[in-house]
């Protein structure tokens, strides 16, 4: 992990790859996919979980992401 934090210097501090699970639980909702799915997939045994932790999720989240997408790759490097 420390090899792969020196090669990605701009990666926040307290990074860790769980942060992986809750993009991609992020981005399984914005898109759409039914709460209960995406329970499934993460493990969780109960939907409680699910939506304690990732409730925050709206359209007008998805709205704001989409609209910054550009922005939020340039600062990572992807995009020139």
């Amino acid at each position: 992990m420390d090899a792969f934090k020196r090669r990605h210097p701009l990666l926040p501090v307290a990074w860790t790859p769980h942060w992986f699970r809750h993009s991609h639980a992020t981005a399984l909702l914005l898109a759409g996919v039914p709460e209960h799915v995406v329970q499934r997939r993460l493990g969780h045994r109960d939907i409680h979980t699910l939506m304690t932790t990732y409730a925050h999720v709206t359209e007008d989240a998805a709205m704001r992401a989409a609209a910054d997408w550009k922005a939020v790759a340039v600062r990572w490097g992807a995009v020139a």
